[in-house]
């Protein structure tokens, strides 16, 4: 069983049912932080703009939200702008231990995907769990070796390819559309292309 295997098995695995009221709580509050934080980036919108002009001419419109923009993405390109307005907040969070900032491609994606399929309270938050889970493990194992060599670890995480093992486990992989795939992967804080 390769490392991809692994990751998608332990991210698969998780219940909503299984969690304990305090990790439903704090997902809770993390959630509402990020909301916070991307909330603040978006006040910084003239600098998104060439970016949403060239998402929107990429997949056209859709349901999914972008914080300060008023029509709809699609789920890809909504996770996309997200993370990149959310990172662009002084207010981003950051995992002491690894330097890395997972609200920017975890919360992203789980919203714009969530927002796309219309997912219940309980997916969103299981979503989270389990994206969080995936990219802070990768971190703790990647760091202090990155930092030292000057590679920011939030970028370095969300290129890798493992994710697309873990379609069809979650709701969040039940349709098998490739278009999806990019906003499906950046859930567990990595990029497809």
């Amino acid at each position: 069983m390769g490392l991809a295997e692994i990751f998608a098995k332990v991210a698969c695995g998780f219940e909503y049912e299984k969690f304990s009221s305090e990790l439903i709580e704090n997902t809770k509050l993390h959630v509402l932080d990020g909301i916070g934080v991307a909330l603040h980036g978006s006040t910084l919108r003239p600098l998104f703009d060439p970016l949403m002009k060239i998402l929107r001419g990429w997949g056209g419109k859709g349901v999914s939200s972008v914080f300060g923009e008023p029509d709809g993405f699609p789920s890809q390109e909504a996770a996309f702008l997200n993370s990149v307005i959310n990172t662009a907040s002084a207010y981003s969070e950051t995992h002491r231990a690894t330097l890395a900032h997972p609200y920017s491609p975890v919360l992203s994606t789980a919203l714009a995907v969530g927002e796309e399929e219309s997912y219940r309270g309980k997916d969103l938050l299981l979503a989270m769990v389990a994206g969080y889970e995936v990219f802070l493990r990768i971190a703790v194992a990647v760091n202090p070796s990155l930092l030292r060599r000057g590679i920011q670890t939030t970028g370095a995480i969300r290129s890798l390819r493992f994710c697309r093992g873990l379609r069809g486990a979650l709701p969040l992989w039940s349709k098998r559309d490739e278009k999806r795939d990019f906003a499906r992967s950046e859930l567990c804080g990595l990029l497809t292309y």
